[in-house]
């Protein structure tokens, strides 16, 4: 799959980023989340 845009928003408050996949018409059509826990200890 193609995307026009590729929305990366970073959350430091839950350690997580989310990916949001835009196609040309503008709507989201995948998310994805991606959780770091590495660097808690």
């Amino acid at each position: 799959m193609d995307y026009d845009k590729a929305f990366i928003l970073q959350r430091k408050l839950d350690q997580s980023i989310t990916l949001m996949y835009l196609n040309h018409d503008g709507i989201i059509i995948n998310t994805k989340r991606i959780t770091n826990d590495s660097d808690q200890h």
